[in-house]
């Protein structure tokens, strides 16, 4: 597990892309399709717009805080915090389980492994204390307007994927879908029966279309094939 670096407080984003951005330069990669789910696609965004020369493409899931407005994600990301710090402030197996369990359609989809590792996160010392730097960091309204991507939207150039579930309660559909439609070379796709978590509800559809994504931009050749 990656540690937190230099980070102290504030919005978290430009460390993370400059932590990636040196790890993809550390493992020699010349060209990367870059994955994001929730605050992720956030993130991929803003990593895209530092390495777009070496961007095949976006794979954008879940993406609320990369095609919702400031104003929607200042409610989401208060809704975020609340459904999180319950689990920081008591965690037991139970807790976490229920915060899993608000994010997805079918909580049957949530693997028992994956509540034992939150578990296990949460009740490191300090879990609580880093959580909330880094949200308070991410939900503030000068930080929610100057990574905001909606407004750029058009120039996320690289062909983008970008998968919703449409119960999905970490934002608006109807302003990720209007959004996606700006993207000069996206592609929507809206799953059915589905939360916030595409890769765990439907892992074959979600791992398949992704797959198929990856070997169009990458005229072809998937990762492996190409060795980056």
């Amino acid at each position: 597990m990656t540690g937190e670096g230099d980070y102290k407080e504030g919005a978290p984003q430009d460390g993370i892309v400059e932590h990636l951005t040196t790890l993809i330069d550390h493992l020699g990669l010349n060209k990367v399709v870059i994955v994001g789910s929730s605050f992720g696609a956030n993130v991929a965004a803003h990593l895209f717009w530092r390495m777009h020369s070496r961007t095949d493409g976006l794979v954008l899931v879940g993406c609320g805080p990369a095609l919702n407005s400031v104003e929607t994600l200042a409610r989401m990301y208060e809704q975020s915090f609340a459904n999180g710090i319950k689990a920081m402030a008591d965690p037991t197996l139970d807790t976490c389980r229920r915060r899993m369990n608000n994010l997805v359609f079918d909580p049957k989809s949530v693997p028992e492994a994956l509540v034992l590792l939150q578990l296990t996160l949460y009740a490191l010392p300090g879990a609580r204390d880093r959580y909330e730097r880094r949200m308070r960091g991410i939900k503030d309204r000068a930080a929610l307007e100057r990574f905001d991507v909606t407004s750029k939207i058009s120039q996320v150039t690289a062909p983008s994927l970008v998968i919703w579930g449409r119960q999905d309660v970490r934002g608006s559909l109807e302003e990720a879908e209007r959004a996606a439609k700006l993207l000069p070379d996206g592609q929507w796709v809206l799953y059915e029966n589905c939360g916030h978590l595409p890769y765990l509800e439907h892992p074959d559809r979600f791992n398949a279309q992704v797959r198929e994504f990856v070997v169009r931009v990458r005229g072809g050749c998937t990762a492996v094939d190409r060795g980056t």
